[in-house]
């Protein structure tokens, strides 16, 4: 929102990206003492040892990035006017209505609101299953399958999703479903409002590492 007036007002600085005509506006919003007036709200990001569990050999994966992502999830009206920032480029004065980078609970909603939209995600037909532990000695063990698999109500392998920060990788039994899987994160995305870059998506690909 431009063309406004804020109760605080930060520091901006403007960067290029790579690419041509784009850039990135970073505001401090420390300096600007705003986030010494917000909660330290706990940010849990998966570790890379939470996906490699569900690789199995034979498998394939995708894979895509939500672009700007904290620009997704808009700010309450009442707390805007503490989102001031000098306009980049001429006078006046913006104001964030979207989660600021910078912002001290950015991380921490960002995170929440898309772990919820990813658990809509899981509900959808290519993703819908439960998780199973596949140990030695447990029942049904199969050496070809990954320590924690997720199956469908048929007992066979169902597409998986991993989401870390902005990246979303998905996995699934064979390539036609892993492209039926991707079809269907596009189309929910883009019925949620989020902005994919198309430029970064990644068709199935085969994982072919062995366990040994």
């Amino acid at each position: 929102d431009c063309g406004w007036s804020s109760d605080v007002c930060s520091s901006d600085l403007y960067v290029p990206k790579k690419e041509a005509g784009i850039g990135r506006v970073i505001v401090d919003l420390l300096r600007g003492e705003v986030n010494g007036h917000l909660a330290q709200l706990p940010v849990v990001y998966p570790r890379i040892d939470d996906l490699s569990k569900r690789l199995y050999p034979g498998c394939w994966f995708f894979e895509t990035d939500f672009a700007d992502h904290f620009y997704h999830f808009g700010v309450r009206e009442e707390d805007r006017p503490y989102l001031g920032l000098q306009r980049p480029f001429g006078k006046g004065v913006c104001r964030y209505a979207r989660l600021p980078m910078g912002g001290a609970t950015s991380p921490h909603h960002c995170s929440r609101l898309t772990y919820a939209w990813q658990d809509e995600l899981r509900e959808r037909p290519p993703f819908k299953g439960n998780y199973h532990l596949n140990l030695p000695g447990r029942p049904g063990y199969r050496p070809d399958r990954p320590f924690m698999q997720k199956l469908n109500d048929a007992g066979e392998p169902s597409a998986d999703d991993a989401i870390y920060v902005d990246d979303v990788i998905g996995l699934a039994p064979s390539y036609e479903s892993g492209l039926a899987a991707l079809k269907e994160l596009m189309l929910f995305a883009a019925d949620r409002g989020f902005v994919l870059k198309y430029k970064k998506i990644r068709s199935p690909a085969q994982y072919d590492r062995s366990f040994n």
